[in-house]
């Protein structure tokens, strides 16, 4: 597993990373609040919004588990997310 540093910018708490295949996020956090994923598929590229289930995106939970699949390798991440982030790490599957 590869732990995800959020620091503070603004209203958000802010992490970005490359992922190179489907992953597995686990994110703890002090409280609810909207939570937010963009994404890139260029390394010099703008980020652009992604779709995400509502229930996670509502932040209406503190602690999640969730499996990402974008489909396309490497693609740039950035999760935004309301409140305080606790500690977070990305898991990507490994290769058969």
């Amino acid at each position: 597993m590869a732990a995800l540093n959020f620091t503070k910018e603004g209203e958000f708490y802010i992490a970005e990373t490359t992922v190179n295949n489907d992953y597995a996020l686990h994110i703890e956090r002090r409280s609810e609040g909207f939570f937010y994923m963009e994404q890139s598929s260029i390394s010099d590229g703008e980020y652009a919004g992604c779709n995400l289930p509502t229930d996670v995106s509502n932040g209406f939970w503190v602690n999640g588990d969730y499996f990402f699949s974008h489909g396309y390798y490497p693609m740039k991440v950035r999760f935004k997310s309301l409140s305080e982030v606790k500690k977070a790490e990305i898991n990507e599957k490994k290769e058969e």
